[in-house]
């Protein structure tokens, strides 16, 4: 995941999963285009004289047909074309040979008998005066359909079911992780609160997957959060940005920053003693300040003294809660529960 935002109150993460994109995109317009490659083609004459014929070509796929005349005077006859591919497979397919191109007749097969077939049909009515006609039809549009179609299926199965987009926002004012999963087909939702995740780590693949992992957030009740579905190539940013996480989770919230016009008439004092001090007298005129609370209690938090320092957040949560002030009301009680954890 990449980090999108970073401040002491705020983690933004996005992680778009471009190697599936990337993967299952150019499958799916791989697909697409090999469905209409496919083609029916007629090859057919008929005997005027010993010496003549009349000849045809007819060919079409499901974008267009054409028909075209071949004089039988060009003709030079047929033969088999072989071709290897570089995983060793060979196919075969009939080409037609006239004075100025070549033309296919046959799809490519693995069958070099029924391409010799064709062949010598196509010379034996060239070379035999008395054969009247001649029929040569090949259809691989269903064949290429199907291909395509399976081609294209998996490419489009793969964009809806497993490509995503995450987003995941986790913010110490309103004590929540919000995370979005959008997907080709809709988008998901899922809010947690922070204090109930403990930490994150990298859920590393197996076996061939070794090099791919995921984040994903431990939570105190021992279930798991995983921030993406799929596992994704680049395993040390991963476990960087879990650290990070980590971190955040455990570091306590910001104390909030002080207007400006507030600071002229109340400095903060420059050390504990002196703070604790200025917010017990502050509290003497104002018993039910809850900021001057939570300040005084976050003082007494980090002097070590957990039972003053629970008595003021504790009324400043109340206080806080009694103004609907939500997002202060988690952030107070973020730090109660630190100070019961010990």
């Amino acid at each position: 995941m990449q980090i999108v935002e970073q401040t002491p109150g705020r983690l933004k993460l996005r992680d778009r999963g471009w190697s599936l994109w990337l993967t299952f995109f150019p499958i799916a317009l791989l697909g697409l285009g090999i469905m209409p490659l496919g083609r029916h083609t007629i090859f057919s004459c008929q005997r005027v004289s010993t010496l003549s014929a009349q000849c045809t070509l007819e060919e079409s796929n499901f974008l267009v047909s054409t028909r075209r005349p071949i004089p039988s005077s060009s003709i030079r006859g047929a033969v088999v074309k072989r071709r290897s591919s570089g995983r060793g497979s060979v196919r075969y397919s009939v080409i037609l040979r006239t004075k100025s191109q070549s033309i296919t007749l046959s799809s490519r097969s693995s069958s070099w008998s029924r391409q010799e077939a064709i062949a010598n049909r196509v010379n034996a009515f060239f070379m035999d005066n008395t054969q009247p006609s001649l029929y040569v039809e090949n259809d691989d549009r269903v064949a290429m359909l199907f291909i395509g179609g399976i081609t294209a299926a998996m490419g489009i199965g793969g964009l809806l079911g497993m490509c995503e987009i995450n987003h995941a926002t986790l913010d110490k004012a309103s004590g929540k992780l919000h995370h979005i999963r959008q997907g080709a087909i809709g988008q998901k939702e899922s809010v947690l609160l922070l204090h109930q995740v403990a930490y994150a780590d990298v859920e590393q693949g197996t076996g061939k997957s070794r090099s791919t992992g995921r984040i994903v957030l431990h939570l105190k009740s021992g279930d798991r959060f995983p921030m993406t579905r799929n596992l994704y190539p680049g395993l040390r940013h991963k476990e960087k940005v879990a650290s990070l996480i980590s971190e955040f989770v455990a570091a306590p919230a910001p104390e909030p920053v002080i207007k400006p016009e507030r600071a002229k008439s109340s400095p903060v004092p420059s050390t504990p003693e002196a703070a604790i001090a200025h917010y017990q007298q502050a509290l003497q005129s104002h018993p039910d300040d809850a900021e001057t609370h939570y300040r005084l209690g976050m003082v007494f938090y980090k002097q070590h003294n957990a039972q003053a320092a629970a008595n003021h957040l504790q009324r400043a949560r109340d206080l806080f809660a009694a103004k609907h002030e939500s997002h202060r009301v988690l952030q107070v009680q973020d730090m109660l529960w630190r100070l019961e954890q010990g």
